[in-house]
């Protein structure tokens, strides 16, 4: 069954704005500008990479190796690597059995990342998801997951 989905380009331009959005909320609360930074390659690669631990600890069942890379809120939420997993597994279904990813578009704002990523799974059903990350205590973290749009294979 094929989900009815917006276009592409929208849909991406759509959830960016938004992040964006809250950003220059945020900074302009804090009584400064916002101040997007390039996308320059090294930061982009960095946030991508612990992406891509992520998603290959989800691969293999590595539990400790998936939760290494939860934020600190994330992981004083679920406590432990077992309930973390459990979580993914029951709500996240592809990105936890994912088998191939796209990095798509991506933003930086100075310790706060988002990277669109289209992930599969082994049987060829996609989301697209946004992950939201941050710097914190010297490396980048994932602060959240987002699904925005599901794409069924018709199996």
């Amino acid at each position: 069954m094929q989900m009815q989905k917006l276009t592409r380009n929208g849909l991406l331009a759509g959830v960016l704005a938004t992040v964006i959005a809250i950003w220059g909320g945020l900074a302009w609360a804090a009584g400064g500008e916002v101040d997007e930074q390039p996308l320059e390659t090294p930061v982009i690669e960095e946030v991508q990479a612990v992406i891509e631990s992520q998603l290959l600890a989800f691969q293999t069942s590595d539990g400790p190796g998936a939760f290494y890379h939860a934020a600190p809120s994330i992981q004083g939420a679920f406590g432990d690597s077992k309930n973390f997993m459990a979580m993914v597994k029951r709500g996240y279904r592809v990105i936890y059995d994912n088998r191939r990813w796209t990095f798509e578009d991506s933003r930086i704002n100075g310790d706060n990342a988002a990277q669109i990523v289209l992930v599969e799974d082994a049987t060829g059903q996609q989301v697209r998801a946004v992950y939201f990350l941050g710097r914190m205590q010297g490396r980048w973290q994932i602060t959240g997951v987002q699904q925005i749009e599901t794409i069924s294979t018709g199996a």
